[in-house]
C-alpha cells in the first residue's frame, strides 16, 4: 500500500517537471545495517527517479514516507526492537549549490522468536490439530511466511473434513521482555458441506421427423 502511494505521488509530481538537470542534488547513506545490504534497502525504500527535481520540502516528505517501507521490511523478519532515525544534512558543494544528505541511522536490535501458538475455534466445530507441528510453535525466528504456512495448514485440515469455507486469521502478541511472539490462530470453519451420492440420468429425445 505504501509503495502505491509513493508511486502515485511520483507520477503526479513527474507530470509537472521539465526535463532538465538535477535541481536539488542529494545523496543517501545507511549506517548500522547488518541484516540487509545497501542494495536491498534501496530497493525497499524505492525512491522515485524524479526525486532530484523536487523541491526540498517534498524531498523530505517522500524520504520520511519511504522510511516506513524500510521499517516494514525489518518488522517482517522479527526485528521489533528496531530503532531507526533520519538525519537530514545540508552541504554546500559550490557557492550557489547545496546538496541534501539523507543519513539513515539503523539500530537493528535483537531478532524475536516465536513463543508458541494457540488455536481458537468454536467448540462445536473444533478439530484436533497438534500445535507442536506448526512452524509458529517451534523456537524459530519470527517470519510472516511461517504464519502464512500455518494458516494454510489449518485451512487444509478443516477442508479435508468438509469445512470448505474455512477462514483463518492471526493475532500476534509481543513479549518485549523475552523477545518472543505468541500467535493466536482464529478459525472460522463455517458450515460443513456434505457431499452425497449424485445420480444422474439422461433421456434421448426421439427425432419427430422419423
Amino acid at each position: 500500500m505504501m509503495k502505491r502511494i509513493l508511486t502515485f505521488l511520483a507520477c503526479l509530481i513527474g507530470i509537472c517537471l521539465a526535463e532538465e538537470g538535477v535541481k536539488h542534488p542529494w545523496y543517501m547513506e545507511f549506517r548500522g545495517n547488518n541484516v540487509f545490504s545497501n542494495f536491498q534497502i534501496e530497493e525497499q525504500i524505492d525512491i522515485p527517479d524524479e526525486f532530484g527535481q523536487l523541491d526540498t520540502t517534498k524531498q523530505d516528505f517522500l524520504m520520511r514516507l519511504s522510511i516506513e517501507n524500510l521499517k516494514a521490511l525489518y518488522y517482517s523478519r522479527g526485528y521489533f526492537s528496531l530503532e531507526m532515525s533520519l538525519d537530514i544534512r545540508r552541504e554546500h558543494i559550490s557557492q550557489d549549490s547545496v546538496q541534501r544528505g539523507y543519513i539513515i541511522l539503523i539500530n537493528e536490535g535483537e531478532r524475536y522468536r516465536f513463543g508458541g501458538t494457540k488455536i481458537i475455534v468454536p467448540d462445536t466445530n473444533a478439530l484436533e490439530i497438534k500445535t507442536t507441528s506448526l512452524e509458529t510453535s517451534k523456537d524459530n525466528y519470527y517470519s510472516q511466511d511461517d504464519i502464512s504456512k500455518d494458516m494454510q495448514t489449518i485451512v487444509d485440515v478443516y477442508r479435508q473434513e468438509g469445512f470448505l469455507h474455512t477462514q483463518v486469521s492471526s493475532v500476534e502478541m509481543l513479549d518485549t521482555v523475552n523477545k518472543k511472539i505468541y500467535v493466536e490462530m482464529n478459525v472460522r470453519p463455517g458450515a460443513k458441506v456434505i457431499m452425497g451420492n449424485i445420480r444422474s440420468t439422461t433421456a434421448r429425445v426421439q427425432d419427430r421427423g422419423n
